[in-house]
């Protein structure tokens, strides 16, 4: 479940803050459109922490003690903070805060809106390491898009900014992905692997600029690949865009969630895709 979803359901039952950054200033621990929904006995999301949450969720459940049986929710008011001088934390930056009260009757999710900061993101096949890769992008600002040429998948897979599509032969969807999207290539079949991998760097040449062009396996698989690819055609400069073996080399391990771990840090590190 992401953040989103859970304030979503914690509003069924209490109402609660939203808390927004709105611009900063210097040394900070969080980016202006960080956010956090304080509860009177919770708090979802965060704002960096420390004396500075601390401080803002007092502030926070003070509020909804004082107006638990009004309808003034809705209606913002702002503070500002000297890291240093007020709260006395090392980093020193300022931060100007939207507070608003919010209830299952004002509270919509496009207030948490992050516009053109969605990270979009193509997967192929759905497996194991898929799964897990789609799990722990909850919090994270992606978009998935997501495919598999398996007709009996899809009954278990769900998710708030997950779209899957279950199409046979799996490469005829690149030609609709996103263009600019970070694309992984981890299907069941290494001829669907091959086969989505060409269609994509077919794709790359003229109507796409994938930031990340991943493909799951081993070098000796990569280097068959290779191989096959020059033989249909592909650039040998081309093949300089794909990633293979995927995922952050120092993170070991060959479970399905540490591979997943390993990968989302690459892709965290994407200029246009840090959070």
């Amino acid at each position: 479940m992401n953040f989103i979803e859970a304030v979503k359901q914690e509003l069924r039952i209490q109402p609660g803050v939203l808390v927004k950054i709105v611009q900063t200033w210097g040394s900070v621990p969080r980016e202006a459109g960080s956010w956090m929904v304080v509860f009177q006995n919770k708090s979802i999301n965060t704002i960096g922490g420390g004396h500075l949450e601390w401080q803002v969720s007092k502030v926070a459940r003070e509020y909804l003690q004082t107006h638990a049986n009004t309808l003034e929710y809705g209606k913002p008011w702002y503070e500002s903070y000297i890291l240093g001088v007020n709260l006395g934390q090392c980093c020193g930056g300022k931060v100007s805060l939207e507070y608003q009260g919010v209830n299952t009757n004002t509270f919509l999710v496009e207030s948490l809106s992050l516009g053109d900061q969605w990270y979009p993101l193509v997967i192929f096949g759905a497996g194991h390491v898929a799964h897990a890769i789609v799990d722990k992008l909850a919090g994270l600002h992606f978009k998935v898009w997501w495919y598999d040429s398996r007709f009996e998948l899809g009954d278990d897979i769900q998710g708030e900014y997950v779209y899957f599509h279950q199409i046979d032969p799996i490469e005829s969807a690149v030609t609709e992905i996103p263009s600019s999207s970070a694309v992984l290539i981890m299907t069941h079949s290494h001829q669907e692997d091959f086969e989505i991998l060409r269609a994509c760097l077919i794709k790359q040449r003229t109507q796409a600029e994938f930031p990340y062009l991943g493909l799951i396996g081993s070098k000796t698989k990569w280097a068959s690949f290779q191989s096959k690819l020059l033989a249909r055609g592909v650039q040998e400069a081309e093949l300089k865009q794909v990633v293979c073996p995927i995922g952050i080399e120092t993170i070991k391990g060959k479970e399905p969630d540490v591979i997943a771990i390993a990968v989302i840090a690459q892709l965290l590190t994407l200029p246009d895709y840090s959070v």
